[in-house]
């Protein structure tokens, strides 16, 4: 067993070496080229519903994110445009967010693929094409309001599933990337409201398993997972 199959089975660090780090840059750069080859410097559409909310709140971030909030709960995409919104930043700014969640969405789905086996650069090149030049990845860097919310919940969404992959939860249930990947978990959940079903289904998947293998700690975490 190498050095990196001895942290995984032990629950340690969920990423090491440079691997994580260059799948990351070059997803970014990805990322940004295709916001990029879209970008415009004016806000429209249900971009200005942030700003209209901004200045019937006085341009009080805490105010804007109370009304965002009260029209629908979503605790930290609201965070992200009541802080834009009343901020005056550039159109830029959102871009950059929104291309920074691509880009670590990406990362997260071709180190995924990696850990299937070293020799999977063309299925991680179909993969990136795929999501790039999809409906879905090919409208959202238009409306920074819809790429927000969508890259930034599948982002965090995958890059808890990497965490409990990564440590081999289902035979090695640990703490702290169990905690690692409910934290990430939540912030995809208070990012969109979809990730109810999918965080259910994993804490489902990792129960199940506990069941099966009689680990009540594998079952309190798909208890709790599921419970999210």
């Amino acid at each position: 067993m190498d050095r990196g199959e001895a942290t995984n089975s032990s629950g340690g660090p969920f990423l090491q070496g440079a691997e994580w780090w260059k799948l990351l840059a070059v997803a970014m750069l990805i990322s940004t080229i295709v916001h990029l080859l879209v970008f415009h410097p004016y806000y429209f559409g249900d971009e200005l519903f942030n700003f209209a909310m901004a200045e019937a709140s006085g341009g009080s971030f805490l105010e804007t994110f109370a009304k965002l909030n009260s029209y629908k709960p979503r605790v930290l995409f609201n965070g992200w445009w009541a802080l834009i919104s009343t901020s005056d930043w550039p159109r830029l700014v959102p871009m950059l967010v929104s291309a920074g969640f691509l880009a670590v969405a990406l990362a997260a789905a071709c180190f995924l693929v990696q850990l299937r086996g070293r020799k999977a650069l063309m299925l991680q090149i179909m993969l990136v094409l795929v999501v790039v030049t999809c409906r879905f990845g090919v409208m959202l860097p238009f409306d920074y309001v819809a790429s927000i919310i969508e890259f930034s919940s599948l982002a965090f969404f995958l890059l808890g599933l990497l965490i409990l992959i990564r440590a081999r939860f289902l035979e090695h249930v640990s703490v702290k990337p169990g905690l690692m990947a409910l934290s990430l978990f939540a912030a995809a959940i208070f990012s969109h409201e979809r990730y109810v079903a999918a965080v259910f289904a994993v804490g489902g998947v990792i129960g199940l398993a506990g069941l099966l293998r009689r680990k009540p700690a594998g079952m309190a975490w798909g208890v709790i997972l599921g419970a999210l």
